[in-house]
């Protein structure tokens, strides 16, 4: 039975029972009776100081008539803190008493200890002949349960659980191959101990021995741990691009990509959305095609579908296919077909087009004709990034975009000789600044 009172300079109960204390009450103390050994006691003390300064509890005990310190004699409970002291209680004593005092309160339990198993046995002897003496003190040793972990990753720590009866010490040993991992001794007849695994899946054997007087036990487990798991990665492209990038009709071209995937395919649509050619993913990041049959100039897009385990990805990029031979533009007099000249082209004035500069737009040379309509810079996928208006003799002026590495793009203008014209469309390459 443990008996709890407190007092303070205020009471806080009718009843010299402590009550359950709520988060709000200043302290609690309790006594309760632990584990016997052979000649001593075990007391567990349970405290809580909700206060904000420390609090000191002494441990004293009843052997006979006198009042004896305990060992230790007392112990400082910190600011709000909860706790459980375990003291050893020798055999000749009868009754513990724990008092927590604290700068207005004063908490005091006290508990019965029980009887230590040797004193039991000697109270016993003379019932049992002094014959049987040594028989009633030892026993043959024996585990009775050893538990290790049914999985494990490397580098995980590994808790072995383990309890044996009987007198004796006991040890525990952890091997891997030829190594010795970890060893240490059993300090109880039941708890457990850790040990460390390494970094890669392997092997270890556990074995644990007990030995007393009367004869020694062993057991063995064997623990396999097990690699870590590999980290998941879902589909991904990284790059995809077309080469050339602009293709003519019936040529080829080859798209190049770079991803992780298990398959996949892609597909040349145009802009209606109608697929033209379909070809499979490969590993080595190269596929050939052949650009499709087309009157006149005509963008299309390729676009990759990947997959990997149960993740999807796509990517697409521009690609512009020009017919064979260039259909003559009619003629705005009486839209007659005239061929236009041969060898039109157009060029940039400096060649060297710099990110955010401006640079002119011109023929290759005057006897080629003169721009007309509008002039256009385009990106990879058709999408229009600068412009400007031809007016007769007037040079074309457009700015580059800014880049952080060297684009290609395209310059799309239409050049006019005499009654027939022509659209150009030349690639250039704009570079950081």
């Amino acid at each position: 039975m443990s008996n709890v009172t407190s007092r303070a300079l205020v009471p806080i109960s009718p009843s010299n029972t402590l009550p359950a204390l709520s988060s709000t009450t200043a302290g609690s103390v309790c006594v309760r009776a632990g584990r016997r050994r052979l000649f001593s006691s075990e007391m567990r003390v349970e405290v809580a100081n909700n206060t904000d300064a420390p609090m000191m509890c002494a441990f004293t005990a009843w052997a006979g008539q006198r009042e004896i310190s305990l060992e230790p004699a007392f112990e400082w409970i910190d600011a709000f803190t909860t706790g459980t002291i375990t003291l050893r209680v020798p055999w000749s004593a009868r009754s513990v008493t724990v008092r927590m005092r604290g700068a207005s309160q004063e908490y005091t339990a006290s508990a019965d200890v029980p009887r230590p198993k040797g004193v039991a046995l000697a109270l016993a002897l003379p019932l049992l002949g002094v014959v049987a003496l040594g028989g009633a003190v030892v026993s043959k040793p024996a585990i009775e349960s050893l538990s290790v972990p049914d999985r494990l990753y490397a580098g995980d720590a590994a808790r072995v659980a383990y309890a044996y009866r009987g007198v004796g010490s006991g040890r525990y040993t952890v091997t891997s191959g030829a190594s010795i991992i970890a060893s240490g001794s059993l300090h109880d007849s039941g708890g457990a101990f850790s040990f460390a695994t390494g970094k890669n899946a392997a092997a270890y054997d556990i074995a644990v021995n007990v030995s007393g007087p009367t004869g020694a036990a062993q057991e063995h487990r064997t623990i396999r741990t097990q690699p870590l798991p590999q980290p998941y990665t879902p589909a991904a492209i990284s790059n995809l691009s077309v080469q050339p990038a602009v293709a003519v009709s019936g040529k080829p071209f080859t798209a190049r990509y770079n991803a992780n995937a298990q398959d996949g395919v892609l597909k040349l649509i145009d802009d209606k959305g109608v697929t033209w050619d379909a070809q499979s993913y490969r590993a080595n990041g190269s596929t050939p095609f052949v650009a499709p049959h087309v009157e006149h100039a005509q963008r299309f897009r390729l676009q990759l579908d990947v997959r990997r385990d149960a993740t999807l990805a796509q990517a697409v990029t521009g690609l512009l296919v020009m017919p064979a031979s260039p259909s003559p533009s009619p003629s705005p007099a009486n839209a007659t077909s005239m061929n236009p000249p041969a060898a039109v082209s157009i060029v940039t004035q400096p060649s060297y087009v710099v990110s955010g500069q401006h640079f002119v737009v011109k023929p290759q040379s005057a006897q080629a004709g003169e721009l007309s309509g509008t002039a256009s810079l385009q990106n990879a996928e058709g999408v229009d990034v600068a412009s400007a208006e031809a007016s007769g003799s007037d040079p074309v002026v457009l700015t580059a975009p800014r880049v952080a590495h060297t684009t290609q793009y395209f310059i799309q203008a239409t050049i006019v000789h005499g009654k027939s014209s022509q659209l150009v469309l030349v690639p250039v390459d704009v570079h950081p600044h």
